[in-house]
């Protein structure tokens, strides 16, 4: 007992905290960014890391932007505190640029970092990936789902209580998805014409901004069923009306429901 306690009195647990801080750990990273946290993280965490698809952050900065972000990157330990069972409570500050919706690199920015480190295997960090994780699996579920709301909320979070830099990518393109789908309300879908072979869908942009393009959804009744089809319209400024043409199913006998499923914004 006598040298455990020892050994555990000699570990440094802000070296590996510091290090771990400055190679920037996300809900996903690129093979430098695992290279320099393979031997930091508890092994839970790389294991995560390994399995983890590519956020949107991480593919717009490429690697070559995540090497200038990780370069910017300057942290300190401002507490350290026993944790009990071979553990210690971390806060640090890290000051990196600012991630825009595009990807470039803004402003300075601090974070606060809350992370554990662990007396397991030398000392190794726990930066609570794995909760992060979980909640980025939700998103996916909202998404299939359609509540495009609660993706771009949770997106929200995980930056709050993890504070992966590089997903305000990931929440700029959840919120746009999100106005997308609100906006699709304001596009209103008929049938203006009918011809011998083809049918004619209007649709009128009753909002107040333009619209690169819409998705309608022309479902066409038959003797045995319903045939959804997918037609496209091009750009429609607010208040003015698109169409497009689109051939009549010959197995097609009666009533036509067009449905707006998506809008493109400017």
């Amino acid at each position: 007992m006598i040298i455990a306690l020892t050994l555990l009195a000699c570990t440094d647990p802000e070296a590996p905290a510091l290090a771990a801080c400055q190679a920037v750990p996300g809900l996903s990273t690129d093979d430098a960014g695992l290279a320099a946290l393979s031997p930091l993280l508890v092994a839970a965490e790389i294991d995560l890391l390994k399995a983890a698809v590519p956020t949107r952050g991480q593919v717009v900065l490429g690697s070559e932007g995540l090497a200038k972000l990780r370069a910017q990157t300057t942290c300190a330990v401002t507490a350290n505190n026993s944790a009990g069972s071979g553990r210690w409570a971390i806060t640090l500050s890290r000051t990196l640029p600012t991630v825009e919706a595009d990807g470039t690199l803004g402003e300075p920015q601090e974070q606060t970092l809350e992370w554990q480190v662990v007396s397991d295997d030398g000392a190794r960090v726990e930066t609570g990936l794995g909760i992060a994780s979980s909640m980025r699996g939700s998103i996916d579920e909202a998404v299939e789902q359609e509540d495009y709301a609660r993706a771009a909320s949770s997106w929200k979070a995980i930056l709050r209580t993890y504070g992966d830099p590089i997903i305000a990518v990931d929440i700029a393109e959840a919120e746009a998805t999100e106005d997308a789908w609100l906006y699709r309300r304001k596009i209103d879908g008929w049938v203006e014409r009918v011809d011998s072979a083809e049918i004619t869908i209007a649709a009128k942009n009753d909002g107040d901004r333009d619209i690169v393009g819409a998705t309608l959804t022309v479902t066409f009744e038959l003797a045995d069923g319903k045939r959804p089809l997918s037609a496209l319209i091009g750009a429609v400024k607010a208040g003015e009306t698109g169409r497009v043409t689109i051939p009549i199913p010959e197995d097609a006998v009666g009533k036509v429901l067009v449905k707006t499923a998506s809008v493109q914004l400017r």
